[in-house]
């Protein structure tokens, strides 16, 4: 309850306000308009493929690899796999007698992983396609290699390659 003295205080303030001229409001001022509602989605969080969302993550906290993106691969307009490799320090990539390239870590064969399965004894160019590529990880030793992937008899490296979900 208000008191008799705040009752007569805020008579007075509007009576001084409305000799002044200001306007003395008698209702109380309509509701703001509604704001325009956004949707932010996180692209990292939401992609079709899990393993994509795990590259993101190692790519921003692995310091030891080589990251590839969507974006970086994209912009490559890959025809063979091991093409996107050229430009990533200490790989070696070289003219095969076979199909497309041999890659080379510090002059030795590395690992090979392609979407998950490990491709045992085979080059890059023989189990993927450039334009099958999504993202590469690249570890030219066993540091930071992910676990899963981790294999003691990688001692040149280990390539880890993920195919488009389309």
């Amino acid at each position: 309850m208000i008191s008799r003295s705040a009752r007569s205080a805020a008579a007075l303030l509007c009576l001084g306000a409305a000799h002044l001229g200001a306007q003395v409001p008698t209702s109380p001022p309509p509701a703001p308009a509604p704001l325009d509602t956004a949707r932010i989605v996180d692209t990292l969080e939401t992609r079709r493929d899990p393993r994509l969302v795990e590259f993101d993550a190692r790519a921003r906290n692995t310091p030891t690899g080589h990251f590839l993106d969507e974006e970086t691969i994209a912009s490559m307009h890959l025809s063979l796999a091991s093409d996107a490799l050229r430009r990533v320090p200490g790989i070696s990539v070289l003219p095969s007698r076979g199909i497309g390239n041999v890659v080379r870590i510090r002059g030795c064969a590395p690992l090979i992983w392609v979407g998950g399965q490990r491709a045992r004894g085979a080059e890059l160019d023989e189990v993927v396609r450039g334009a099958d590529v999504a993202a590469m990880e690249i570890y030219s030793s066993s540091a930071g290699v992910p676990a899963e992937y981790a294999d003691r008899t990688a001692t040149c490296g280990t390539i880890l390659v993920w195919l488009r979900s389309e």
